[in-house]
C-alpha cells in the first residue's frame, strides 16, 4: 500500500491490489493490480484540475476563477486533442480539436466576469503574451501562437499534474501523499516514470528505452 500520511486525504486498498486515494481538495488517485494508473490534482487557488493516466492520456478543467478563461480538453496519448475555452468577460465560447473542428458562439447577455482572486497572479507581455501563478503553485501560460500549458498543484495530496496544448504532459507527487511518482511522457513515444513499489517503501525507474531500475532507502 503507497504510504499516506496526510490527514486531508484516505488512501484505501482493495482485496484485489487495486488502490484508489482522495483528499478534501478534489484530488484523487487510482493505483491498478493491473499497473494502469492516474493522478488528478486539484486546485483550489486557480480553479484547475487536471488528470493525467499511465496511458499516455490527460485531460482537466478551469472555472476561469484563477484565470480570465475557463477552460476544458482532453488529449489522448495519439496527440488527438479537444479543447474548450470560455472567455469569462464576454461568455464566448470556442470549441476546437486537432482534427480541424471550430466552432464559435456568444451568449446574447454578457455575465458579471470573474471574482478578485488574491491567491493568484495573472502578467500579460508587450508581445501578447500571458502568465500566471498561484500561491499554492500552480502556474499558466500562453503564447502569442496560443500554445498554452496548465500545472494544477495540490498542497493536500502533495501532488501536481502540467498538461497543455502540447505534446508533453508531466505529474509528480511527494512521498507523503500518494506515494512518490514522477511521470512524463510525449507523443513522440517518450516516457519516463519513477512509481512505489507496492508494499515496500523502494522506488522503481522505467522508460520508454527499456531501462528499468529499483532503489531503495537505506534504512
Amino acid at each position: 500500500m503507497v504510504p499516506i500520511s496526510k490527514s486531508n486525504c484516505t488512501l484505501t486498498a482493495y482485496w484485489n491490489g487495486d488502490e484508489s486515494g482522495w483528499c478534501d481538495d478534489g484530488s484523487s488517485f487510482w493505483w491498478g493490480s493491473d499497473g494502469y494508473w492516474s493522478i488528478t490534482a486539484a486546485s483550489a487557488d486557480s480553479g484547475c484540475s487536471v488528470t493525467a493516466d499511465s496511458d499516455g492520456g490527460t485531460y482537466g478543467w478551469c472555472d476561469g476563477s484563477g484565470w480570465d478563461q475557463s477552460r476544458s480538453w482532453s488529449t489522448a496519448s495519439s496527440g488527438y486533442r479537444s479543447t474548450s475555452v470560455t472567455d469569462v468577460w464576454t461568455g464566448c465560447v470556442t470549441t476546437t480539436d486537432t482534427d480541424g473542428y471550430y466552432d464559435y458562439w456568444c451568449p446574447s447577455t454578457y455575465p458579471d466576469g470573474p471574482s478578485p482572486n488574491s491567491a493568484c497572479t495573472l502578467d500579460w507581455y508587450s508581445g501578447g503574451s500571458q502568465s500566471g501563478y498561484c500561491d499554492d503553485w500552480s502556474s499558466w501560460w500562453m503564447g502569442t501562437d496560443l500554445e498554452w500549458s496548465i500545472t494544477a498543484s495540490s498542497q493536500q495530496s502533495g501532488c501536481s499534474v502540467l498538461s497543455g496544448s502540447g505534446s508533453y504532459v508531466s505529474a509528480w507527487c511527494d512521498a507523503d501523499g500518494f506515494g512518490y511518482w514522477s511521470w512524463s511522457s510525449s507523443t513522440d513515444g517518450t516516457w519516463y516514470l519513477t512509481e512505489p513499489v507496492r508494499g515496500t517503501s523502494c522506488r522503481r525507474s522505467t522508460d520508454h528505452t527499456g531501462s528499468d531500475s529499483t532503489w531503495c532507502p537505506s534504512t
